[in-house]
This record gives C-alpha cells, sequence and structure tokens, in this order.
C-alpha cells in the first residue's frame, strides 16, 4: 500500500515537473473561471492546460467591421456567463466594450458560440469592432502546431 502511494506521489511530482519542464503556468484568467483545486489538477495534465492557456489569447480576434463587407453578427451584450460552480453563471456581458482590453480579456467566462466550419462575429457595440471567434476546426489545428512546438504532441 505505502509503496502504491509512493508510486502515485512520484507520478504526480513528475508530470507536474513535466509541466513546469515545458514552461506551461497556469494563466491568471484561469482562476476567474475556475477553482483553485482544479487549475493544481491541470499544472498535473499539460496537453490540458496548455488548451485552456492557448484557447485565452488565440481562439478569437479583435477585427475592425467593415461597412463595405457587412458580415452576420451578435450583439455581445446578449452572451451571458458560463455557471461553472463559484457563483457567477447566468450574468449578461457586462465588460467595458469601450475600454476592451484583449490582453485582460477571458472568453472562458461566458458562453460564446462557436461553429466548427465558420467565424462567428460578436459586435462590440458601437465601436466599429468585433470579437471574431475562429471557427472550432481552425481553431483545433492552431492549437495542434501549437502542442508541436511545445513536444507534447
Amino acid at each position: 500500500m505505502v509503496r502504491n502511494t509512493l508510486m502515485v506521489i512520484g507520478f504526480l511530482l513528475c508530470t507536474s515537473l513535466y509541466s513546469q519542464e515545458k514552461g506551461i503556468k497556469p494563466d491568471p484568467r484561469l482562476y476567474d473561471c475556475f477553482t483553485k483545486e482544479y487549475v493544481n489538477q491541470l499544472i498535473k495534465q499539460p496537453r490540458l492546460l496548455a488548451y485552456y492557456n492557448f484557447y485565452l489569447d488565440h481562439s478569437y480576434v479583435i477585427r475592425e467591421a467593415d461597412p463595405g463587407k457587412p458580415v452576420e453578427t451578435i450583439d455581445i451584450t446578449t452572451v451571458k456567463t458560463v455557471d461553472n460552480g463559484l457563483g457567477n453563471g447566468d450574468v449578461p456581458f457586462s465588460e467595458n466594450i469601450i475600454q476592451f482590453n484583449p490582453a485582460r480579456f477571458n472568453p472562458l467566462k461566458y458562453d460564446f458560440k462557436t461553429h466548427p466550419e465558420l467565424t462567428t462575429n460578436y459586435k462590440l457595440g458601437n465601436t466599429g469592432k468585433m470579437l471574431v471567434f475562429y471557427p472550432s476546426k481552425v481553431f483545433t489545428s492552431m492549437y495542434n502546431e501549437y502542442l508541436k512546438s511545445l513536444n507534447l504532441d
């Protein structure tokens, strides 16, 4: 029994060190969406941690709306927060659209809908900008390339 416990502890330490060795640390925005315990578990799963970190910064782009090329958009204020067990679910999008900062933006907090093959466009108020989510197939391809760069493929 003690040997099994030591083996499990050794495995957890190795996988945790593997995540650290690869330079994969949890993005602080993950703590806005997940419990500390869950984020600690992610540290032991480098591929999943890499996925969430990558998603936070690479699942979308901000684009200027082109009046000459209208596209279907969704009003971002209709999007609600995800109920993640932290007691902050089902709240309408309330970030300051005028001072929208992609570096601080956390798409995991919200229930954004994406499509496998089409971009999904969210209108950022009257700023003339859109939050554009990549098709899930494109994002998955980008993520797989990222994994290769980390030697996690």
